[in-house]
């Protein structure tokens, strides 16, 4: 039987990227957003749609009750969703920062992540499986300043860290792991639309590779992180950002 993911944000560049990977290595997918699918034909590759909004408690649980029930035990989760609710045109200072973005930020970056790895070990609880993988998405901007993305958003992102590291070691007694990847500049459509061109070319500049990082380099990582060749990483965050954390 193959094995099932469960990729939320799977509307954005990462997550749609992460599922046509997973989906072409014989993973039976399961691909959650807010967003109603712009894709068609899910259900004739091995890919499967459920609504779910991330922040909302009871949206989480009604989307993992769904898949458990219909498609079967869900062997790896892949946090693709977040978000920052700053654009090019509006990059607020800490002191700008209203307390609406700040909880925004949060929920659709750390409280959303917390409830799917919460969703995610009561249904392992129940219905074990083996080589279970969660896979979580952070940011460099999370261990670095990042003006474009904003305070709240780098908060958001550096919670999931430590979220992920206390997540790793309840997650072992079940036969788990829980890494996080922490992408830098990558060319997505988020990113476009909270990075004007002038930060953008900055930002390449610095990054000793000289590009903006690839979703199907993110998607690669994500498919070793949920094989069963993987075992023995757990608790890591690595970052993936052509070397700018190096500089």
């Amino acid at each position: 039987m193959a094995r099932i993911a469960l990729i939320t944000g799977a509307e954005g560049s990462l997550g749609k990227a992460c599922a046509m990977r997973l989906n072409a290595e014989g993973y039976t997918v399961v691909s959650s957003d807010v967003r109603a699918p712009t894709r068609k034909g899910l259900d004739d590759n091995g890919t499967k749609f459920f609504q779910m909004d991330i922040t909302d408690e009871a949206s989480v649980a009604a989307c993992f009750g769904r898949a458990e029930e219909e498609i079967g035990p869900i062997a790896v989760l892949v946090c693709c969703a977040g978000g920052t609710t700053a654009t090019s045109a509006n990059q607020p200072s800490l002191a700008e920062t209203t307390l609406a973005d700040w909880q925004r930020s949060e929920a659709v970056n750390a409280r959303g992540t917390f409830l799917c790895i919460r969703e995610m070990f009561r249904a392992r609880k129940e219905r074990p499986v083996a080589d279970g993988r969660i896979i979580l998405t952070s940011s460099t901007a999370a261990q670095r300043p990042a003006i474009a993305a904003g305070v709240a958003y780098s908060a958001a992102k550096a919670a999931v860290i430590g979220l992920a590291r206390t997540a790793a070691l309840e997650a072992a007694e079940m036969g788990m792991t829980v890494n996080t990847i922490a992408p830098g500049g990558f060319d997505t459509e988020a990113y476009h639309v909270a990075t004007n061109v002038a930060q953008m070319a900055r930002q390449i500049s610095t990054i000793p590779v000289r590009r903006l990082g690839k979703p199907q380099e993110f998607a690669s990582l994500v498919s070793y992180l949920a094989s069963v060749e993987a075992a023995y990483l757990t608790g890591a965050t690595i970052d993936l950002n052509g070397g700018a954390r190096m500089v």
